[in-house]
């Protein structure tokens, strides 16, 4: 039996054991129970009036790389809605204290053919933009039977899962890719494996971390907090770390603290709620820690632990050096290295950065970062930078050039799906506007709304 009919049958008989999956995954506070309706399709908001733009993501990396583009079309056009789907209670948490006006949240429905009517008979987008590797096939074929125009952005695809693919099947995915009319892989190896793997049509690369970016809004105790930290002489800042890296990060404090008096070392791990075990684990290392939220600038400490999620834009910024984890030989590929570039920031990361492999390689070619193998390289990298302004200034003049994006492609990635949204896009439009092809702008915008929102913040 084909691929896409046993997946038709099962998935159609598949709510009983769904609606299990979610009252177990809701008594382990994986779920919402308030909101546990949504994920079958049902909606707890009413569908505005005039166009709506959908976007899906995954959890919370994909909805904040989004954001950003979210509010430049919202700028760009005062009658376009935008809702927005995830599926993770942190991912909901984060964007009910951020999303902007005429944008809205729903938790995406469990690819239930039936949930998934329910859920285009209510919101009835104009246009669907899922985010990176959000493939689902119901959602996919049921959204294009609908003519609903389908587009997917930021796609990732790495050599594992592309070996997993073409095992489950090649022509099931070539088939269900090809109902997008526009795919923007978010560098060349995804680009290259959706096109050679599975033979999926590319219409370019886009990268929405490095292309959109934003202020985000802190109180006000937060940012007075993080002011006082350029006070503090010696610091560096540990970002998104994941078990395993905390233990190396305590190691290198510590290898530290004598040569550098009075060093601050800053962890944000990728993962609040392990907070109160990291501080266990630091403590009983002989570490003095105190999470943010306890912090009383000028008590001495010698970690201060990151308790919250949407702090790291603004960390970069107060931290001249700093470590992305993700990727010391965890599997994981690597997290987001632009916000640090954006800053600017001494970047230094692990040897496992297959998700953002090329741009890795680019940076420590041109300067912009340094790699480290394990605590040992770490220490030693953190103690040339600590000891030699010189050396953090070329790096960060380097980090800032490779920045510099042609504002083309940012705008091109917002005309394209503009005209996505309005059923006028055909292949090869997406290379046009980032050559300047096309008037850009042309959709009789205002002139100081040409250049997207986070270009014109710079």
């Amino acid at each position: 039996m084909p691929l896409r009919y046993a997946y038709a049958l099962i998935s159609a008989a598949s709510g009983p054991a769904l609606r299990a999956l979610l009252a177990q995954r809701s008594q382990r506070d994986k779920e919402d129970p308030q909101r546990l309706d949504e994920r079958m399709g049902q909606a707890s908001q009413p569908r505005p009036v005039g166009k709506l733009l959908w976007f899906h993501a995954a959890s919370v990396g994909e909805s904040q790389t989004i954001l950003p583009l979210v509010e430049t079309l919202l700028d760009r056009d005062p009658d376009l809605n935008i809702l927005l789907t995830t599926g993770t209670r942190t991912s909901a948490n984060l964007l009910a204290e951020d999303m902007p006006q005429r944008a809205y949240h729903q938790y995406a429905p469990l690819d239930n053919p039936g949930w998934i009517k329910r859920f285009l008979d209510h919101w009835a987008p104009d246009c669907a933009l899922l985010v990176e590797s959000e493939l689902w096939p119901n959602m996919i074929g049921l959204s294009a039977d609908r003519k609903i125009p389908l587009g997917l952005i930021n796609a990732r695809l790495s050599a594992r899962s592309a070996r997993r693919w073409r095992r489950v099947g090649r022509g099931f995915f070539s088939s269900l890719l090809g109902r997008f009319s526009l795919i923007l892989a978010q560098d060349e190896d995804s680009a290259r494996r959706l096109q050679r793997d599975l033979g999926v049509g590319v219409e370019g690369c886009a990268n929405l971390k490095q292309l959109f970016d934003r202020p985000r809004p802190l109180p006000d105790d937060i940012v007075t907090k993080l002011a006082t930290l350029r006070q503090q002489p010696l610091r560096w800042l540990a970002a998104s770390t994941h078990p395993g890296e905390e233990e190396l990060v305590y190691q290198v404090a510590l290898a530290l603290k004598e040569r550098f008096p009075g060093l601050l070392t800053v962890l944000a791990p990728r993962h609040p709620e392990r907070v109160p075990d990291l501080l266990r684990q630091g403590e009983a290392a002989g570490l003095r820690v105190v999470c943010l939220s306890d912090w009383q600038p000028g008590e001495p400490l010698d970690i201060l632990m990151i308790d919250r999620l949407g702090l790291l834009k603004q960390l970069y910024r107060y931290l001249p050096i700093s470590f992305v984890g993700g990727s010391m030989n965890l599997g994981l590929g690597g997290h987001n290295v632009f916000e640090a570039l954006r800053a600017p920031t001494c970047l230094l990361f692990g040897p496992d950065m297959s998700n953002l492999r090329a741009d890795a390689d680019a940076l420590l070619a041109q300067g912009a970062a340094r790699e480290v193998q394990d605590a040992n390289s770490l220490t030693s990298a953190l103690a040339t930078l600590l000891g030699d302004q010189g050396q953090r200034d070329a790096m960060q003049a380097a980090g800032d050039s490779y920045n510099q994006q042609d504002r083309h492609q940012g705008e091109a990635v917002v005309i394209a799906i503009e005209a996505l949204l309005a059923g006028r896009y055909q292949p090869g439009d997406f290379e046009r506007f980032s050559h300047g092809q096309d008037q850009i702008g042309s959709q009789d915008q205002p002139e100081s709304q040409d250049q997207p929102e986070s270009q014109r913040h710079g």
